[in-house]
């Protein structure tokens, strides 16, 4: 499956779901989720978004297929070949 903005979808013109084309842009569907929080004390909820926050929480968000807020995120041109 890919997704393309031009009226005849092409290999040239459409994009994949991957990680890369959700942070340069190229894959137009996109949804950003907050986290709000309405806990005056600092319970479970705080923590929970503490770690999310941290960086083992942003590295489970990336290795599930989502794109973290912040965080090394690498790029690596692959060719693959016979």
């Amino acid at each position: 499956m890919a997704v393309s903005k031009a009226p005849k979808a092409t290999p040239a013109n459409s994009w994949k779901p991957y990680q890369y084309y959700l942070l340069n842009g190229n894959y137009p569907l996109i949804r950003t989720v907050y986290a709000l929080i309405n806990d005056p004390i600092n319970g479970l909820p705080w923590g929970f978004a503490s770690f999310i926050a941290s960086p083992k929480g942003q590295l489970i968000i990336l290795k599930s297929g989502l794109l973290p807020v912040y965080g090394n995120i690498t790029i690596r041109d692959v060719k693959v070949g016979e």
